[in-house]
């Protein structure tokens, strides 16, 4: 029991803690006060945000559009977390700049089962975001913009991406970025 102030004091002991005995510290959502002692966030949040809403509450009213306000605020001090191993997710982990996250079973159920399919687009997915673009991750993201099918990101060097969802399509700094096709499908 006690006020919220007293609920994110713990947090951050739990995290200063783990930091202390590991040598660094993530959290799994990006509250505020996690982000002064957690190196790593797994999920800010997005796209599930605005599923989970009810129109019938009225702070739904106030939500008509999604904004990478925690993106553009901690990019560069915390590490982003994102999932996924299709072309639009690594997309979207490029634009960015996430570092890849990938959840997987020995055995069918709520996770995909690791084989061969999935290690070669382990091996895609890590090749195009961390070893072509991983210099994202540690910079600051100056700007963000879309028209609801395409997301342009730009980064403090300059570095401009653009992933047109619509047309499967990533460029950074105007260049095409092609598929690689491990990937697994949409």
């Amino acid at each position: 029991r006690g006020p919220r102030s007293g609920h994110a004091a713990g947090i951050c002991r739990i995290l200063e803690t783990a930091r202390k005995v590991f040598g660094a510290c993530g959290t799994e959502n990006g509250f505020l006060y996690c982000a002064v002692p957690a190196d790593c966030i797994v999920s800010f949040g997005w796209g599930w945000d605005f599923r989970r809403m009810h129109p019938e509450w009225p702070v739904s009213a106030f939500c008509d559009r999604q904004l990478p306000i925690w993106q553009l605020a901690l990019h560069g001090l915390v590490v982003i977390e994102g999932d996924g191993l299709n072309w639009p997710a690594v997309m979207h982990k490029v634009a960015f700049g996430l570092h890849p996250r990938t959840e997987w079973s020995a055995h069918p159920g709520i996770h995909p089962v690791l084989d061969d399919a999935m290690i070669a687009a382990l091996k895609a997915d890590y090749d195009l975001v961390l070893k072509r673009f991983g210099s994202l991750q540690k910079l600051r993201m100056t700007d963000w913009r879309t028209d609801g099918k395409t997301v342009a990101t730009r980064y403090e060097d300059g570095t401009e991406v653009i992933a047109d969802y619509g047309r499967e399509r990533l460029t950074v700094n105007g260049g095409n970025v092609p598929r690689p096709a491990a990937l697994l499908p949409t």
